[in-house]
Order: C-alpha cells, then structure tokens, then sequence
C-alpha cells in the first residue's frame, strides 16, 4: 500500500489501513476488511496530506468529517511518518480489532449456533454482520405493529366499560402514544445498541428503560433547558415512560433475533437452580 518507499511489510500496513478505515467510520467500518484496505489506498493523497499538515483547510475538512476524527487524525500522522521515513519505521499507535458483540458471540459459539455466528461475525461473511441493526430493523417492524393493530381498536373510554376493560384501554392508548411519538422520532440503531449489548449480560426491561433515559432522554430535556427544543418530543415525564415502552419493544425484538444467547442462559440458569435445591456449589 505504501507506493514510494515502502516503509513497512504489508501485514503492518494492512492493520494500519483497518484503523484508518475503522476510526473514520461513515459506514466504511461495516464494509469487509478487503474493501477497508482498498478504501484507505483509494484515500491515501487524502490521508498523506491530513498527516502532514491537520491545519491545512481541505485537509481538516477530511478528517474532520471521520467518526472519531482525533483517532483518524494520529492513524493519518502515523501512515504519513511511516511513508517519509521507509522501512524500519515502528509505530506506537495502538490499532483497535474490537470483538462483535462478544456476549452473543460466546453463546453463539457455545450453541453451534451458525445463524447468530453469522450477526456477530463468527462466520466466512461476505459483508460483516450486524445485530445491531437486525434488532433495529425487528424494534421497527413491532413498532409498526402496534401502531396498525391499536389504531383498529376502539379505544374510546365509554360508560359501559368495566374496571378491567377501562383499564386494557387506557393501557393501549398510552402504548399507541408512546408508538407514535417513536415512529416520528425515529429509531435507528444506537437506540437498540446499548440495550443489545448488556442483555446478553441479563441485563432486561427496568434496565434497558434506565439506558434509554440516560442516554437519550435526559440529553433530550437538556436541549429543552437550553432552548434547543420547543418542547421534550416525548412529553411532559421527559420520555419516563416511553422509555419504558421502547425497552419492551427492545427486548421483544432481541428474543426475536438472538436465539442461542436465550437457550443457553435459560440452561445455565436451570443449572444453578438445580445446584441450589441439591445444595451444592456450581464450579
């Protein structure tokens, strides 16, 4: 990859070129590692020039637009000093080979599970695989649901209704809120990623609803206080239960996607309650 004075072998630079394409993201990081590779050769004037000079004003705009731009800036320095410098040069950059999702990827392996192996990358794929965005896209299709199915339903308060029926429909009618008010937010990916990620761990509903309140809407309230927003987009509670409704829609479509995590947590699960009623230690 490095055209002039060929600085490193390629096996190094191969790893410096996935940390250029992984730290600049904009979709590059989900491509495979191949296309990573030929996207940092096709980018390399570009890459040359941020890594001579971050100041100069085309170059900034480049780099400026990566993901994590301070990361792709130093991977920039680095592929700038090994090309001046030629063979021999040693770089400390640290480059970064995350895991996918290493929970499901454990349960996926346990399990011979080969569909959950091919979302986490544990398979020969084509293009990376993406549980991310498989929860996303099953999150959506059951808020979809819900929308259609409610919105057929009277859900009208009437004098005839009995406890029990007042109450189912005031249930539905704040959860047909809730739909509504996500389906004009929008759900994209980062809205399942962190609830994905832990559930593996066990973590459930009380606890992805305390994730999405963190990291959606309480930023949320403070673009209210700042005046960046009229008004919060989920209401009055600032999204308290709304983010209790997107959990379930969340966990629901996790089970839906992931298979072997759920197998092998109800068997480590019945293990230990077996250990307890023989009591004796699980080691």
């Amino acid at each position: 990859l490095f055209k002039n004075k060929s600085p490193v072998t390629n096996e190094n630079a191969k790893y410096l070129s996935l940390q250029l394409a992984n730290t600049y993201g904009n979709g590059i990081d989900k491509e495979t590692l191949d296309k990573r590779q030929a996207w940092a050769s096709e980018e390399e004037a570009k890459i040359l020039a941020a890594g001579k000079d971050f100041k100069d004003p085309e170059a900034f705009e480049f780099w400026r637009g990566a993901d994590d731009p301070l990361q792709f800036l130093a991977a920039c320095r680095e592929w700038y000093n090994a090309t001046e410098q030629g063979e021999g040069y040693m770089t400390g950059l640290p480059i970064a080979l995350d895991a996918t999702q290493s929970g499901i990827q454990v349960y996926a392996a346990m399990g011979r599970n080969e569909e959950d192996g091919q979302k986490v990358n544990l398979t020969a794929n084509d293009v990376p695989g993406d549980l991310y965005t498989a929860v996303m896209n099953e999150a959506n299709r059951l808020l979809e649901l819900d929308i259609k199915t409610l919105s057929q339903k009277d859900l009208e308060p009437s004098e005839d209704d009995d406890e029990v029926t007042a109450t189912e429909k005031e249930i539905d009618r704040t959860t047909l809120k809730h739909a509504k008010q996500w389906k004009k937010f929008g759900i994209d990916r980062k809205t399942c990623k962190r609830n994905t990620m832990c559930w593996a761990y066990s973590s459930r509903r009380y606890g992805f609803a305390d994730q999405l309140r963190t990291d959606m809407m309480e930023p949320l309230a403070k673009q209210v206080r700042r005046g960046e927003l009229k008004e919060h987009p989920f209401g009055k509670d600032r999204g308290f239960s709304a983010s209790w409704y997107m959990a379930g829609v969340n966990e629901t479509a996790i089970r839906s996607v992931v298979k072997s995590a759920d197998a092998g947590m109800t068997f480590f699960q019945g293990i230990v309650q077996m250990c307890n009623e023989a009591g004796v230690h699980l080691h």
